[in-house]
């Protein structure tokens, strides 16, 4: 699941870097400040059950990250 958290970090972050809302140098400092979060790194452990459970982890992150 570690692998959803790490996609859908990046994919925001290239997303506000093309809206302008931040700079390109600032993607990486992000991403992993991001994915070293407690909450975010106990997914490394988690093995997905479905394709339902993949999606909502994607959604969780996505709503997480802001800027």
């Amino acid at each position: 699941m570690y692998e959803t958290v790490l996609v859908a970090t990046n994919d925001k972050l290239v997303e506000f870097y093309l809206e302008g809302r931040i700079e390109y140098n600032q993607i990486y400092p992000k991403l992993w400040r991001f994915i070293n979060d407690k909450k975010f790194k106990k997914y490394k452990r988690i093995r997905p059950k479905n394709l339902e459970n993949i999606l909502n982890l994607n959604e969780y992150v996505r709503l997480k990250i802001k800027v």
